[in-house]
């Protein structure tokens, strides 16, 4: 029997975790047919022999083994998995983070299967460090712990890819989703043109997103995620843009240009000004506000003149 839904997990050098994270799907209680989908990017550590240890004693799990670095050669690593998904569901997880609900996908698929008008459900994380202690209680902010409509939800609302199980619509993915680093952002927002998100966050317990030196996202300063969050609402705006959806398209652009100059104003380095700078003028046949464009060049040069 093809299996209800996959689970599609990436990692890379994730020795010290990916044993957990495997424990946390092979833990799940379903009353249907799973697929674990494991992608390996070319470890250098034994994170591949785990996954091979753990595949010998388990039939759900799919290992895909790469022997060179994808992500060095500029693809993004979710899409491959996806494509190996034979679910009608998906739920992510990355090889460094885990959960802690045995019933969580079983609770997931329910909604989904009784809820046609949503496309996705998720819930909330707790934040960990590299032993599992917790830091933080919750990772989302009050104001997400809600349900979004299809319109906020392609307006990037706040969802946890660890948490996320959404419906399995998506055959191929934009050129513009592999310029951006966080392209769960991308994802969600592309799912929100099929339908809402449901927040099920006392529902199921929360999930473990571990904060360690080797995670990618975690591990950038406050200025660099702030600086691929404008990219990626700029390549949001230029998709929307194109397939015309005009309205998401100018809706993206001001917040690009909003998040830009908030990168501007946090520059404290010669180095942040100059990308800043860059990423301005690379940027320029989208800034079609002359008024912006103008508050701009005034505040980098008020910035140069304090540096």
């Amino acid at each position: 029997m093809p299996p209800l839904l996959s689970v599609c997990c990436i990692t890379y050098n994730h020795a010290a975790y990916i044993e957990q994270t495997i424990k946390s799907f092979l833990m799940q209680k379903t009353d249907f047919p799973i697929e674990i989908i494991i992608h390996d990017d070319c470890s250098t550590d034994r994170t591949p022999d785990i996954i091979r240890e753990y595949q010998a004693s388990s039939d759900l799990i799919v290992p895909i083994l790469q022997t060179e670095n994808q992500k060095s050669k500029g693809k993004k690593i979710f899409p491959i998995t996806f494509e190996r998904a034979r679910g009608k569901y998906i739920a992510m997880c990355e090889g460094d983070d885990y959960w802690t609900d045995p019933t969580k996908l079983q609770k997931q698929v329910a909604f989904l299967d009784a809820n046609p008008a949503y496309v996705i459900c998720a819930h909330d994380a707790t934040v960990v460090d590299r032993d599992g202690h917790v830091l933080q209680a919750s990772k989302l902010l009050e104001e997400r712990k809600r349900d979004l409509s299809a319109d906020e939800l392609v307006k990037t609302g706040g969802i946890l890819t660890l948490t996320a199980c959404f419906r399995n619509l998506l055959r191929e993915y934009p050129p513009e989703f592999y310029r951006v680093l966080n392209g769960d952002t991308f994802l969600f927002s592309i799912l929100g043109m099929f339908g809402g998100s449901k927040y099920m966050g006392s529902e199921i317990a929360p999930a473990a997103y571990r904060r360690h030196q080797g995670g990618v996202w975690s591990q950038l300063d406050q200025w660099n995620a702030t600086f691929h969050r404008a990219q990626t609402f700029y390549w949001l705006s230029r998709y929307y843009e194109r397939i015309d959806k005009q309205e998401y398209a100018a809706y993206f652009r001001k917040l690009y240009q909003r998040t830009i100059l908030r990168t501007l104003r946090a520059s404290h380095s010669s180095d942040n000004l100059k990308r800043t700078c860059q990423e301005f003028v690379s940027r320029r046949e989208n800034l079609t506000n002359a008024r912006w464009a103008s508050r701009f060049t005034k505040r980098l040069l008020r910035k140069m003149l304090s540096a």
